[in-house]
């Protein structure tokens, strides 16, 4: 049934019969009602043609009344669905109507109840939009563009974010049908989308949303739209050099990648040749772009466009650094979004670690610095030790960073390592190594970084202020050190208690010098000139004091600066909050409070101060380890040997614990003064930590020095122990005894049962003899009543007499016996036999006697005298006392060790050190080449104890220089790494006006020992060898202040003669090689020689003046071969020329680890010594300038040289790497055809040895003293 429109009233007025408003309203408002129902399908269209007509007329779509215009609108839009697909209007009349529906749907921004037509403006918008009438534009051919144009603008301006998702949906909805339908888009219409993305533009987030969602629906279509949009962009811009326009562009392109990407599948490949363009701003433009599309969290591109990622990774080695340093910024991005890239982005970072720039590894370091947990998971373990490296930095800065970044990541990842073992989201092997790296950051031996390695372990590794918390933290942590980390971990904390005086000693200085007015009461009574010096003196000390403070906390550019104004304030309270804090009875909580009390006065004082101050406040106070710990130390103890479960980690962290404990005893006994109590409990009730709190209370008898206090109970444990404990426990009983109250008594009857028992004694004699050492140290007039038959014993018994056969040593130890137990050295010390043990033992006791003795009568020479001779005659006679050699090499390198620790304890006291003669402090010297691993090491270490503590004579310091040719380059490098580090300690003690000190007047003393060391010669491989030694000085002593200082005094030994030796020659070889040497590093490093003002006179206990005319004579001589000045010459421009090779194919020789030598390190033995060479009386009576170039002499230089029982692991001297990577097994006689070839690859193996000036020479044979 057809259906026609009933509508028939006026709507469009006739000449002078106006339609009033009201009554044109009512009118289109019917007209619409009537439209609006009508279907399409059944209507006869004739009988809308008026209708049509009228709606289209100018007094109608611009009528003043909004009424008229809005019912209009929506009558229209009803026409065109009516009528659709062909609208009853020609193009400029459907011009003029979408131009008007454009005005319509303009107002629809306002939806407030202001708006009294938005629904109707609703109806048009909703009709545009199911009807797609929308899509009758493209029958408008002049001027569509300009339509479609206002159709997108309009569009984004009207939507808000008030909007019913409606009208959202009705505005995508028309312009997705624009965009799908028409052929082309105007540059307008895309501009508009684009704008959108521009986020310092765009406010209304419903329109971001709007052309997000039409990006998304219509990508396929926009793909071509917006690759031509960005392409013209950029090349104009480009052709212009406007860079800020392409940097603009790139922001929208990473926009629109974020919430649509698929719209610039196209735009990609251009995005990929920016990064290759020449311009370096639009290049780093185009990688930050490329970075952050293809890292975005949800970002597929990586994976979908794998060149554009190779392209951008290709960035890591641009030469612009801006370039670099931007892709670096956006690594981040791939371990919290992407980490299937994690292989990629540890790539860059480990690469860019190294870069030449230090604004690049800066930066490598600080994207590492702030990953988050999530991200940290996801590192390589190429990058963490990469940043390791970075710690070492040349960069100050970026080593700070560094340090800081490893301690975050420990501090971020510990609570993941320490979970259950059951799927960690962090392994335990990925970061519980970095406490250990961190920790050995301080062999640097640089203050700024030692201060910083301070404070991460304070305030990260360590990280927690509850005790129980923080003790398991550090033992778990001890756990996975290493023996070099755990011994800067306990020197970190053994700082205290020297640091801390000298911060008293500093806060006194303070205190005295009162801002400048000095006034102790009596200060104004005494003369004006005493006054003045006294003023003077006070001020000198502050100085001194404030320097040497400085010079430890940092760069003193800052910290002394900051100490020099903390001294003009005069605060008293913080004088004593300081000194509170200094004390080993605090806790953690107490510490921590007063601690912050004192950086919150100093901040408020100046701010500037309190980076130093919380330096100096961490060092002065038990920042690492509180007294508080000790109780949870213990249980852990306890845990670990009673373990039920034995469960591996529990028995680890016990063992740890342990380990701790021992080494707190040692450095901060005053820390178990206040457990006192508990520990006597521990012993009374013989619990399985009985042993440990011994040696506890042991610590605390000999540091407090006090009389302890203890019951019968404990008394009668201590004398059990003594009598049937193991060697240690005895010796601990005797020392907490011996500071008993009742001492005397309790002693008496002790020496007696036990010199009684030792004829007698067997499974207990060594036990015997260590409780009898103590007595022996601590009361020695008690001992004496007992000393005669003791020592006859011990001598005779214990030292003199074998009690068993050299082969039977193996059987009679712990361990098993093994085909080169007959070569054996050294064992551990429970496995050595019970007769080793005694002997040492034995020996101990002897030394403690004349240190007890020392005490109560300084006239017992005979006493100390017969000491000294059983000491030299075991060192002389290679660990035994009888001239037989039965004892077993295991024994004799026991005794030599014994011997010579002896030595060097009794040298701590003035009396015993000046009974070391010369020829026998040569002798001592000589036991730190010992042809035992072991015993190097210890030798070593005590050393460096009792040199560091000031407690042995500087000369000493020479000792420790002979270890030049250590083979064990880890021992060698902490040996090194001791001397410098001494030599700057002592520069600090001085005044800044003081450049010269003990350690550079040490030199002289070196020279003299080295000119009397049995392998010292006169040919080139000899003096090669021995110019180490030289090196190695310069190396820790050597400054550019110095310099001068180093090379007068080494030229004035040509004007003495050696006051021990019948021949100076090698004395004076070795004068001419220093000061060889020194000229060259001085020309090295750019340091000027000059004249050295004062007078400087060699020590007259080593050398005699020549007279004036011979001194003379003697100075103008020339004894260093010339061979060795050419030879030294030509390989090191050998080593620069070859030098390229090397680094291309790898030469370098085989540097031997310390794992791969202490595996041989038992099979090492001692070859018998040889009778040392000395020149004739008259070779000292001319110049030898050609000794060493005869065939006899330059056999002997083939052989390398070292001192007694120094055969030494090592790589082979006939081994080198070519060029072309092959190893060439050498023959080593002359005589062969390829004998001139041989040769000359020998000379180059040489100096590939030589090439690492850092590493010491490797002696492998030994010569005849």
């Amino acid at each position: 049934m057809v259906v026609r429109l009933k509508f028939n009233q006026k709507i469009f007025p006739s000449a002078g019969k106006p339609i009033a408003v009201s009554e044109l309203v009512k009118r289109l408002k019917d007209l619409h009602n009537e439209l609006s129902r009508l279907d399409q399908v059944e209507l006869d269209l004739a009988s809308l043609d008026s209708v049509a007509k009228d709606l289209i007329q100018p007094q109608l779509v611009t009528h003043k009344d909004k009424g008229v215009r809005a019912y209009v609108a929506v009558c229209l839009a009803d026409v065109f669905r009516l009528y659709a697909p062909n609208p009853p209007y020609g193009e400029r009349q459907l011009k003029e109507a979408f131009q008007f529906f454009l005005k319509q749907l303009e107002l629809l921004r306002d939806n407030t109840e202001d708006n009294a037509f938005f629904q109707q403006q609703y109806y048009l918008l909703e009709s545009l939009s199911t009807v797609r009438s929308i899509l009758c534009l493209a029958d408008i051919h002049d001027g569509q563009e300009e339509l479609v144009r206002e159709l997108f603008n309009c569009a984004f301006r009207i939507i808000r974010p008030d909007h019913s998702k409606n009208v959202f949906m009705c505005l995508l909805d028309i312009l997705q049908q624009v965009v799908e339908e028409f052929r082309s888009l105007p540059v307008e219409a895309v501009e508009a989308i684009v704008s959108r993305f521009e986020p310092q533009k765009e406010k209304n987030t419903a329109a971001f949303d709007l052309a997000v969602d039409l990006c998304k629906n219509t990508a396929e279509f926009l793909q071509r739209y917006f690759a031509t949009h960005f392409s013209d962009i950029i090349l104009r811009a480009k052709e212009e050099n406007d860079v800020e326009t392409v940097i603009s562009a790139h922001k929208s392109i990473v926009s629109i990648h974020r919430s649509a990407p698929a719209v610039l599948d196209r735009l990609i490949p251009v995005l990929e040749d920016e990064t290759m363009t020449e311009n370096d701003q639009i290049r780093l433009a185009a990688t930050d772009s490329l970075g952050q599309m293809l890292f975005e969290k949800g970002s597929t591109l990586a994976k979908a466009m794998p060149t554009a990622l190779q392209k951008w990774l290709g960035r890591a080695k641009d030469k612009d650094v801006m370039v670099r340093l931007k892709m670096i910024e956006r690594v981040s991005d791939i371990y919290r979004n992407h980490p299937d890239f994690t292989k990629d982005a540890d790539d860059i970072l480990a690469m860019k670690a190294r870069d030449p720039d230090d604004r690049v590894r800066t930066a490598v370091v600080h994207i590492i610095s702030k990953l988050d947990p999530l991200a940290i998971s996801h590192l390589g373990t190429v990058v963490l030790r990469e940043l390791e490296q970075r710690c070492k930095d040349k960069k100050t800065g970026t080593r700070h960073v560094a340090i800081k970044a490893m301690g975050r990541i420990f501090k971020l990842s510990y609570a993941e390592m320490t979970k259950s073992e059951l799927q960690p989201l962090i392994p335990k092997k990925s970061f519980s190594w970095i406490p250990g790296a961190i920790l050995e950051l301080l062999y640097l031996n640089e203050s700024e970084v030692t201060a910083q390695v301070e404070k991460v372990l304070a305030e990260d590794i360590l990280e927690s202020e509850d005790v129980e918390t923080r003790v398991s933290r550090l033992l778990w942590i001890v756990t996975q050190l290493n023996d070099n980390a755990y011994t800067a971990l306990i020197a970190v904390i053994g700082k205290q208690p020297t640091f801390s005086k000298d911060v008293s000693y500093y806060l006194d200085i303070c205190s005295k010098y009162n801002r400048g007015i000095i006034d102790d009461g009596k200060h104004k009574e005494k003369p004006k000139s005493q006054q003045e010096q006294e003023e003077r003196e006070i001020s000198r000390q502050l100085n001194e004091i404030q320097n040497y403070l400085a010079e430890r906390l940092g760069d003193p550019k800052k910290t002394l600066p900051a100490l020099q104004k903390f001294s003009t304030t005069n605060d008293r309270h913080l004088y004593e909050l300081i000194r509170k804090l200094i004390s080993a009875q605090m806790d953690l909580k107490q510490i921590a409070k007063t601690t912050r009390e004192i950086l919150r006065r100093i901040e408020e004082m100046n701010a500037a101060l309190v980076e130093t101050f919380a330096t100096l406040l961490r060092r002065t106070s038990l920042a690492y380890v509180q007294k508080d710990s000790v109780p949870y130390i213990l249980e852990h103890i306890k845990e670990g040997k009673t373990s039920a479960s034995k469960e591996k980690t529990t028995i680890s962290v016990g063992s740890a614990a342990e380990k701790l404990f021992k080494s707190l005893m040692e450095v901060l006994p005053e820390m178990f003064k206040s457990h006192v109590s508990k520990l006597n409990g521990n012993i009374v009730k013989s619990d399985v930590i009985s042993s440990d709190s011994l040696e506890a209370l042991a610590r605390v008898a000999k540091a407090d020095q006090e009389s302890l206090n203890h019951d019968a109970k404990a008394q009668k444990k201590l004398i059990e122990f003594i009598f049937e404990g193991d060697a240690k426990q005895a010796k601990n009983a005797a020392i907490v005894l011996c500071h008993e109250q009742e001492k005397e008594s309790l002693c008496r009857s002790v020496l007696k049962r036990l010199s009684d028992d030792l004829h007698n004694a067997k499974d207990n004699l060594e036990s015997h003899l260590a409780a009898l050492g103590q007595i022996a140290r601590y009361l020695p007039r008690i001992f004496e009543s007992r000393k005669d038959d003791i020592t006859k014993f011990v001598i005779q018994k214990v030292l003199m007499k074998n009690r068993s056969e050299p082969d039977d040593v193996a059987t009679t130890s712990k361990r098993k016996r093994t085909p080169v137990d007959e070569e054996l050295e050294w064992v551990d010390d429970d496995e050595l036999p019970e007769e080793v043990k005694c002997k040492v033992a034995g020996l101990k006791l002897l030394v403690k006697w004349v240190e007890g003795v020392a005490t109560i009568n300084d006239q017992d020479e005979d006493t100390v005298m017969g000491l000294f001779k059983v000491l030299w005659t075991v060192l002389s006679q290679e660990g035994e006392l009888v001239r037989e050699q039965t004892s077993s090499a295991i024994c004799r390198s026991r005794m030599r060790v014994t011997a010579s620790l002896s030595l060097f304890r009794l040298a701590r006291n003035q009396r015993f050190e000046a009974h070391i003669e010369n020829n026998q402090f040569i002798n001592l010297s000589l036991t730190i080449q010992d042809s035992c691993f072991q015993a190097r090491e210890r030798i070593a270490n005590k050393l460096m104890k009792y040199i560091h503590q000031q407690k042995l004579p500087i000369r000493f310091l020479t000792v420790l220089m002979l270890s030049a040719h250590e083979p064990e380059r880890e021992l060698f490098l902490r040996i090194k790494s001791f001397l410098t580090r001494k030599a700057r300690d002592l520069r600090a003690q001085h005044e800044q006006n003081q450049d010269v000190t003990l350690v550079e007047h040490t030199f002289v003393r070196l020279i003299y020992l080295l000119s009397h060391h049995p392998d010292m010669g006169l040919d080139y491989e000899e003096l090669r060898i021995f110019s180490q030694y030289v090196e190695v000085f310069l190396d820790a002593v050597a400054t550019k202040q110095t310099i001068s200082f180093l090379f007068h005094s080494v030229q004035r030994l040509k004007i003495v003669r050696d006051i021990t030796s019948e021949s100076s020659q090698y004395l004076y070889t070795l004068s001419d090689m220093a000061q060889y040497l020194i000229q060259e590093r001085a020309k090295v490093s750019q340091w000027p020689i000059q004249s050295y003002q004062a007078e400087y006179v060699p020590p007259k206990s080593l050398f005699k003046l020549l007279k004036a005319n011979l001194a003379q004579e003697n100075a103008k001589k020339t004894y260093l071969p010339t061979s060795f000045v050419t030879q030294r010459q030509l390989e090191r421009v050998k080593a620069v020329l070859d030098a390229p090779k090397r680094r291309r194919s790898g030469v370098g020789g085989n540097i031997q680890t310390a794992t791969s030598a202490r595996a041989t390190k038992a099979q090492r033995t001692p070859n018998k010594p040889k009778k040392r060479r000395k020149p004739s009386v008259d070779e000292d009576n001319e110049a030898t300038s050609d000794v060493g170039e005869s065939s006899d002499n330059s056999a002997k230089a083939s052989e390398p040289v070292v001192r007694r029982n120094a055969k030494r692991q090592a790589r082979p001297d006939n081994v080198v790497e070519l060029d072309d990577g092959e190893d060439t097994q050498m023959e080593t006689n002359p005589s062969t055809a390829n004998g001139k070839k041989q040769r000359k690859t020998a000379s180059v193996a040489r100096e590939l040895e030589d090439m690492d000036s850092s590493e010491p020479i490797l002696i492998r044979a030994r010569k005849a003293r």
